[in-house]
């Protein structure tokens, strides 16, 4: 396969984008193809795809919110072909005093050195009651 990166390759890619999101780095999404989907899986305003472009807006908008960058910790990985599961934990304090924490599992598609779509799974319910008020 032309292109085809290692497993390992792979996860690193992932980890270095973990890495500099909790550094507020926002070469973080340098890691993705300029045609890349991440899709939220969940229902209602929260979940669908989005561009890359939406992604970073969306991020973007949250990060405004917290009085540092969150920490995204990698807890667990898992890797077989172009495809990197990722097990993270998610911690920010707000600038309103509420705490964000979360528990993540994220599936990337990696091809030719980029994420070429994403999914994230999460417990939207605590997302939505520390975003959406």
């Amino acid at each position: 396969m032309v292109g085809a990166m290692s497993t390992e390759e792979n996860k690193q890619i992932a980890l270095s984008y973990f890495e500099r999101r909790s550094a507020s780095d926002p070469r973080a999404f340098d890691h993705f193809a300029e045609s890349a989907t991440w899709t939220v899986m969940a229902r209602g305003p929260m979940g669908g795809t989005r561009t890359k472009a939406d992604l970073v807006k969306m991020i973007g908008q949250n990060s405004a919110r917290f009085d540092g960058p969150i920490r995204l910790n990698v807890t667990g990985m898992t890797a077989e072909g172009d495809r990197v599961a990722v097990e993270a934990e998610g911690y920010a304090k707000l600038k309103n005093g509420k705490v964000y924490q979360n528990l993540y599992h994220f599936l990337f598609i990696i091809r030719d050195g980029k994420i070429q779509a994403g999914k994230e799974y999460c417990d939207f319910h605590h997302a939505h009651e520390v975003f959406g008020s």
